[in-house]
């Protein structure tokens, strides 16, 4: 048993007994964290039993115990974390001795300060918090029928129907269709899932003019499998036709508007005992089943039978098998499959792998050490996961699908990830700033959310992709979101997109526009964790997405950071087997970031290197033409060197204020501050907390009540100067009715509440540099209907100026129309 002595100094006594400690990695139920043994001068003892969930918490996303108040609260790169102070009576005599145990091997107790009191210290009182309407919250409905041509109405930024300039090929960096080589294309969406891929016509029809209407480019249709996946002969493998027809007239609307698609061909579908006679005699979780594909002939048999299935199935509404379909952008062949994490998904699919790796050794004549066993545990998963993907890759080929095919989307800030992910033909990753902790049962309340700007976290979740791109490869991220209900969800559609742009990625697919049916049928719906049908400030938002992404409004750096990994890093003894560095993550907000993945002695660098980092010996800078930085130290400090040698300079880095400006101009983000702007000749955007001002070329924004992100975009594709019709943008916060949080800090809640919305007020002076005269501003409603005329204040400096409150109207307003008189008279009937 673990334990700890010490000896009190002589006539120190006191009647109660605090700790300032927490606890780690406990499981649900109360366990005994510790106990605490007190020997007094006299010989007599007291013992203290300290239980988790009473009497300490856990110090991640803190929440106060019985016998146990959040005495200390800060954050860590991924959530709050926190400390405790708990009390317990003892006898009122002066101690000797005091020993702490450990208690239930399940948990990791922490210790951070004991202290003695004569004064009992009664708990701080724990304020819950209740939303709904009031003068601060107003009550907002949502609007699905975008009102056709209205300023809301970004269809036009598609070329529909999807397909017609042929299949999709990987192009280095970039994707281009085949009738169009050396044109890069991006594309633009979001998921649906499960029962959402099974509409009625009328739905799918009205789900596409939505997303299409959003300015949606692409669509995944994720989890689809599970619901499509019908009994065949004792085999999961078939497939429900009369669902499958709902499937194909929905991708087939889609098609039509101009919206291509992605596919995994397994996400969820359940195996059936004969498909997985290894583990035959237990359920399987969908994890466990992503790995034991990789091990099992008879469950690989059972994915290519599926897959066969799917691809073969010609599509009635457009005439074409999914094999041979050129809308369809890219194939997961098996979603979230991670060696790494998917291997300890199940014990009896861990036990099997480790009884592969064993013969594995064996057959190597390898010579395990404690100190290079998990290297070659981490070879062994490599070889094991590209030999199945290749034989995925060869079944689907010879089925003749022709598109891009990807693995390996999770856990994208593994280093060791990164050449396993390499066998992809793209990259395709996954992230959440934050994903939400079920702190008891998964998918039920209580449940915490990290309230922390992804400002604060240097573009936190988007940062995290930087290092995880392959130079040379496309990048596309197939699920993405600032999780609700964050009081910074809004920013996630500005700076995603922003950087994802300056970035040059191919595709963004956020996570999810619906999860549910019910979703697309019913108008008035909770605020959900991931969905944005039923929170029109999120839909809004990704309107800012689409401008400054997919029609290229924020331009990509030219100037790039490479991080050199050999094609063999797991056999190198000195690579590093954790995390991405930080510092790539912070010059990502100034160029390119991304691994440079060759064989040492072939380094042909990507364009734009101003420097290079290793992690490896088997880098020398002599093969270079640019400065090799080893990387080891804190991140500043690296910074600081970078600076001093003027790889980054002064416009783009200031270390006080943590401002980091990219390379071309247009992105600025300052932590200390918790502000972002995008300036750009046809966007600009604004993220700052209230009693914040910041600047751009066409606007200035000066934010006097709530959490503000601001978006100004030119709608008829002029620079916003020249502009005649500009789209503006105010977005706030959005909570369910009757939502209850534990505290203020609102980190975690405890009920889900219930329609309607309620969004926050904000206000916002505004003030523009327009060199046109006569224009006019409208307050909008979700549909992009015009609801009222405001009035411009015409300054001395020729500039225009307007106040932007979310509730002068009697309808909550976030969006507003800028239409030059000149233009207005001309689009009149």
């Amino acid at each position: 048993m673990l334990k700890y002595e010490k000896e009190i100094p002589p006539g120190h006594k006191g009647q109660w007994l605090y700790l300032l400690h927490c606890a780690a990695w406990f499981p649900q139920t109360s366990k005994k964290a510790g106990t605490v043994r007190i020997l007094y001068e006299d010989g007599s003892h007291d013992t203290v039993e300290v239980h988790t969930h009473h009497d300490v918490g856990s110090y991640w996303f803190p929440q106060a115990c019985p016998n146990a108040d959040v005495g200390y609260q800060g954050n860590n790169p991924s959530a709050p974390v926190g400390l405790y102070v708990s009390s317990f009576p003892i006898k009122k005599k002066a101690l000797k001795q005091i020993t702490f145990e450990a208690g239930d091997r399940s948990v990791c107790w922490l210790i951070a300060g004991v202290s003695l009191s004569s004064v009992e210290i009664p708990p701080a009182e724990e304020k819950p918090v209740v939303t709904g309407a009031n003068d601060q919250w107003r009550i907002i409905r949502d609007i699905r029928t975008i009102k056709n041509g209205s300023i809301l109405d970004l269809s036009g930024l598609l070329d529909p129907p999807a397909g017609k300039y042929g299949f999709i090929k990987t192009a280095g960096d970039h994707l281009e269709f085949e009738r169009l080589p050396g044109k890069a294309v991006r594309f633009y969406g979001a998921n649906i899932c499960n029962d959402v891929n099974f509409l009625e016509r009328a739905e799918a029809d009205h789900l596409a003019d939505v997303m299409a209407k959003i300015g949606y480019n692409l669509v995944r249709y994720h989890h689809y499998d599970l619901w499509l996946a019908c009994d065949d002969g004792g085999r999961n493998t078939g497939v429900d036709p009369e669902r499958f027809a709902r499937f194909d007239y929905l991708f087939a609307a889609m098609k039509k508007r101009g919206i291509y698609s992605s596919i995994d061909l397994f996400t969820l579908r359940k195996l059936s005992p004969a498909e997985r006679p290894e583990i035959a005699k237990k359920e399987l979780s969908a994890d466990g089943t992503k790995a034991l594909f990789f091990l099992s002939d008879t469950a690989m048999s059972s994915w290519e039978e599926f897959a066969e299935n799917f691809l073969c199935h010609i599509n009635p509404y457009t005439g074409i098998a999914y094999k041979d379909e050129p809308s369809l952008i890219s194939i997961s062949l098996v979603n979230e499959d991670t060696i790494v994490g998917i291997v300890n998904a199940d014990p009896d699919v861990r036990n099997l792998y480790e009884q592969r790796f064993n013969k594995y050794i064996r057959e190597q004549k390898i010579s395990l050490t404690a100190e290079n066993k998990e290297r070659y545990w981490l070879r062994f998963l490599k070889e094991t996961y590209e030999q199945g993907y290749r034989r995925m890759e060869r079944f689907v080929r010879g089925l003749g699908v022709r598109i891009p095919l990807n693995g390996q989307n999770n856990i994208a800030d593994s280093l060791p990830e990164i050449p396993i992910r390499n066998v992809s033909d793209l990259i395709d990753l996954h992230v959440y700033w934050h994903h939400p902790v079920f702190l008891n049962q998964p998918w039920c309340t209580p449940v915490a959310v990290n309230n922390v700007s992804g400002i604060s976290g240097y573009a936190g979740g988007v940062n995290e992709l930087f290092p995880a791109r392959i130079f040379g490869k496309p990048l596309t991220v197939s699920e993405w979101d600032y999780v609700n209900p964050s009081r910074y969800v809004n920013e996630g559609g500005i700076l995603f997109p922003a950087y994802a742009a300056l970035q040059d990625w191919s595709a963004l697919i956020h996570f999810q526009l619906a999860g549910w049916a019910a979703r697309v049928r019913e108008r008035e719906q909770n605020l959900a964790l991931f969905d944005m049908l039923g929170d029109p400030l999120r839909l809004l938002s990704e309107r800012a997405g689409a401008l400054l992404y997919l029609r290229g409004d924020v331009s990509p750096a030219i100037d790039a950071f490479p991080l050199l990994m050999t094609t063999r890093y797991l056999e190198d003894d000195t690579a590093d087997l954790g995390q991405t560095p930080e510092i790539l993550r912070r010059l990502g907000l100034i160029g390119r970031v991304g691994t440079f993945l060759a064989p040492a002695e072939n380094i042909c660098l990507p364009r734009g290197s101003r420097t290079a980092f290793a992690l490896q010996n088997s880098w020398f800078e002599k093969q270079l033409d640019i400065p090799l930085k080893r990387l080891s130290g804190k991140t500043e400090k690296q910074l600081a060197e970078l600076f001093a040698d003027g790889i980054i300079t002064a416009a783009e880095y200031d270390p006080v204020r943590q401002r980091f400006s990219s390379s071309t101009g247009e992105l600025e983000l300052i932590q200390k501050d918790r502000t972002f702007r995008a300036i750009t000749p046809r966007s600009e955007a604004f993220i700052l907390e209230a009693g914040r001002k910041l600047e751009g070329k066409f606007a200035r924004v000066e934010n006097r009540q709530g959490n503000g992100v601001v978006f100004l975009s030119s709608r008829d594709g002029l620079p916003l100067a020249q502009s005649g019709r500009i789209l503006i943008l105010h977005l706030t916060e959005t909570r369910n009715t009757n939502q209850k949080f534990t505290s203020p800090e609102m980190t975690v809640f405890e009920s889900w509440g219930e329609p309607p919305l309620v969004a926050c007020r904000g206000v916002v002076h505004l003030t523009l540099a327009c060199q046109k005269p006569n224009f006019r501003i409208y307050a909008c409603d979700f549909d992009g209907s015009r609801l009222k005329e405001l009035q411009f204040k015409n300054q001395k400096d020729g500039s225009l100026s307007v106040e932007l409150d979310t509730f002068a109207s009697s309808k909550p307003v976030f969006v507003y129309e800028m239409v030059r008189e000149a233009e207005e008279e001309e689009e009149a009937p």
